[in-house]
């Protein structure tokens, strides 16, 4: 079995090396890290740091999926340090970013709250997870709701940050397409009136979507604005979503914020 590992110094190793293991030959360039190999230099630990990049996954990507564990020790016992040569070679953050993404959305959230508990480099995120007045299936919720449009696990918490913190926005923000702030006025007015009519034991997704699609053929002219009032954001996961975590007081309270502003 040839193995070829160059060390590189962003803490991650190219590896070159064809062989057969279990009748299936390899014929692998890519980049890794072994778990029990560390950085020389300190820019690996500042990069993990920082982006939470999972390093099973590092060490998956040199292979197609379906790599099991098996397969894994079996090159780890090939690696030899001695190997290991300083020659310039090309890193690839973006593909590395992809598959870290890939890897994460098929955690749960159980996994990732585990992640999060039992890494030091994640102390902090643990807040998220205390936050008492979110039930815990609530919390795998958000975590879930997260996941969709992070690279990492930090980033999960930094797509729905508005679950946690008090938040603002520009009011410009809540237009949508041509209509005047009059028109977007109206339309969340209809929204608030048409939450607070929809029964505690009816406070479901299918029976809110229900009702809120009714108030317009532009959905747009519906969702955008509350959208915005739930999240200050642009970008989020759905309205609808958001409403089931938060509950309908809070749903409505952010909305009277939102027509605050456009008085």
């Amino acid at each position: 079995m040839l193995v070829k590992l160059i060390y590189q110094e962003n803490g991650f190793f190219t590896f070159y090396s064809s062989f057969e293991i279990s009748e299936i030959t390899f014929n692998i360039s890519a980049v890794i890290s072994f778990e029990n190999y560390y950085a020389i230099d300190s820019d690996f630990e500042i990069y993990y740091e920082t982006n939470n990049f999972f390093r099973i996954k590092l060490i998956s990507s040199i292979s197609y999926p379906g790599l099991d564990s098996r397969l894994y020790n079996e090159i780890v016992n090939e690696f030899k340090l001695e190997d290991v040569e300083k020659r310039p070679t090309v890193f690839n953050a973006k593909k590395l970013v992809w598959l870290n993404k890939v890897y994460m959305k098929r955690l749960s959230p159980k996994d990732i709250e585990n992640l999060i508990l039992n890494d030091p480099y994640l102390e902090d995120l643990k807040f998220y997870l205390e936050k008492t007045e979110y039930s815990k299936e609530k919390i795998y919720k958000i975590i879930e709701l997260g996941k969709e449009r992070a690279n990492t696990i930090r980033e999960i918490f930094e797509t729905v940050k508005f679950f946690y913190h008090d938040f603002d926005y520009n009011k410009e923000l809540l237009i949508w397409k041509d209509y005047t702030f009059e028109q977007i006025k109206n339309s969340l007015i209809q929204v608030k009136n048409a939450i607070e009519n929809i029964p505690e034991d009816k406070f479901n997704y299918e029976y809110i979507k229900q009702v809120l699609d009714s108030l317009s053929e532009d959905k747009g002219y519906t969702y955008w604005p509350l959208r915005v009032a739930l999240t200050g954001l642009e970008a989020s996961p759905p309205p609808i979503d958001i409403m089931l975590v938060i509950g309908k007081e809070k749903t409505l309270k952010l909305i009277e914020k939102a027509l605050e502003k456009l008085s």
